[in-house]
């Protein structure tokens, strides 16, 4: 079953697994900060870069399977399977979501 999704985040996976980057960096304020292997990618520009290099390295999709809160972030676990050891497996994905847009994002 599909869980209900705060309606920026399921654009987020939308939008990334559709490869969607208008829409995909759209979900971001501008000085919007991701975590995702240890490196930190602050702002449209090098959000979008991340976008690419990821999708292009790994080919994958994101499908989330719960959600649940924790103070101001929203933390929704997610199957990610694509070209990459271990594939499939269940991240967490932590967002900080302000003003109808993704503030933070922390993936782990």
């Amino acid at each position: 079953m599909k869980p209900e999704l705060n309606p920026t985040i399921s654009r987020y996976f939308e939008s990334g697994n559709q490869r969607n980057e208008t829409a995909f960096l759209a979900c971001f304020a501008a000085d919007a900060a991701v975590v995702d292997e240890k490196e930190t990618h602050v702002g449209h520009a090098a959000i979008l870069a991340w976008f690419h290099r990821t999708r292009e390295e790994y080919d994958f999709q994101s499908v989330p399977i719960s959600t649940s809160s924790n103070g101001e972030e929203i933390v929704v676990t997610a199957t990610v399977s694509g070209n990459f050891p271990g594939s499939p497996v269940d991240l967490s994905y932590r967002f900080v979501v302000s003003g109808g847009v993704i503030q933070k994002l922390f993936i782990d």
